[in-house]
């Protein structure tokens, strides 16, 4: 059976290879902050109800982080890069081409201090319990409120 939908890993693989691309030097988490941008632009676009893979972004001290996709960039790196061959992107293209025209140059910092929105998902999430941030999982519904400003729903 064909899966419609990539994985959260094969989306990231997509983002460093096309990064890679376009002479823009990835680290993890520019890989991380572009991955959840491109998630949360694909849940605004469908006004909240798809989601662009089945693993939800976590809340992490430096912002969301989609945990799969951490541990395999950091402990499978060889595998993790190759990924994204084994999934057609190209009704993805659009998305990440204005990912990266709108974010695409901004360093892991910047991009980081954007996801810390005072009234975005993520803060919302890092409040629950900041004894644990890593168990709390971002609520859709606020990821959808941060994004739905960039996108013009019909």
């Amino acid at each position: 059976m064909v899966n419609d939908l990539p994985t959260s890993i094969q989306f990231s693989s997509y983002i460093l290879r096309y990064a890679r691309n376009e002479n823009i030097t990835p680290n993890l988490t520019k890989i991380q902050k572009w991955t959840y941008i491109c998630y949360g632009l694909h849940l605004a676009v469908s006004q909240g109800k798809d989601f662009l893979f089945d693993e939800k972004p976590y809340c992490w001290p430096h912002g969301p982080v989609f945990p799969q996709v951490f541990y395999a960039q950091k402990d499978h790196h060889d595998f993790f890069i190759q990924e994204y061959k084994t999934f057609n992107f190209e009704p993805y293209i659009p998305l990440v081409k204005f990912v990266f025209i709108e974010w695409g140059t901004w360093s892991a910092a910047a991009l980081s201090k954007w996801s810390h929105n005072e009234n975005g998902a993520w803060r919302k999430a890092s409040c629950k319990d900041p004894h644990a941030p890593h168990r709390i999982a971002l609520d859709p519904v606020d990821i959808y409120q941060d994004f739905r400003g960039y996108v013009q729903n019909e």
